[in-house]
C-alpha cells in the first residue's frame, strides 16, 4: 500500500510539472504571437512615417511646393526666373566688391 501511495505521489508531482510547463508554453507562445502581429503595424507605420505630407513646408526647404494648378504653375515659372535674376545680380556685385577692395586697397 504504500508503494502505491509513492507513486500516486509522483504521478502528481508529473502532472503538477507538466501544467507548469504547459501553462509557460502558453505564456511564451502568446508572447511570440503578441510580437508577431505586431510587425504589420510597425511595417504601416514606417510607410506612414515616410510619406511626404502635402500642403505643409518642408525644413530647410528654400523652394515652392509643387505646383497643381495652372495658375500656380506660372507663379513657380516666375518664382525661378526672379530667382535666376538674383542670383546674377548677386554674383555682379559681388565682383564689383572685390574689383574695388583689389584696386582701392592701400
Amino acid at each position: 500500500m504504500k508503494f502505491k501511495i509513492i507513486t500516486l505521489h509522483n504521478n502528481y508531482k508529473e502532472k503538477v510539472f507538466m501544467s507548469h510547463m504547459l501553462n509557460n508554453i502558453k505564456k511564451v507562445s502568446s508572447l511570440v504571437l503578441m510580437f508577431i502581429s505586431t510587425i504589420p503595424y510597425i511595417m504601416l507605420l514606417q510607410k506612414l512615417i515616410a510619406i511626404e505630407p502635402q500642403g505643409i513646408a518642408k525644413d530647410y526647404g528654400i523652394d515652392l511646393q509643387n505646383p497643381v494648378t495652372e495658375v500656380a504653375n506660372d507663379v513657380y515659372s516666375m518664382h525661378a526666373f526672379v530667382t535666376i535674376i538674383m542670383a546674377i545680380i548677386t554674383l555682379f556685385v559681388l565682383g564689383l566688391l572685390i574689383w574695388v577692395c583689389f584696386k582701392y586697397s592701400a
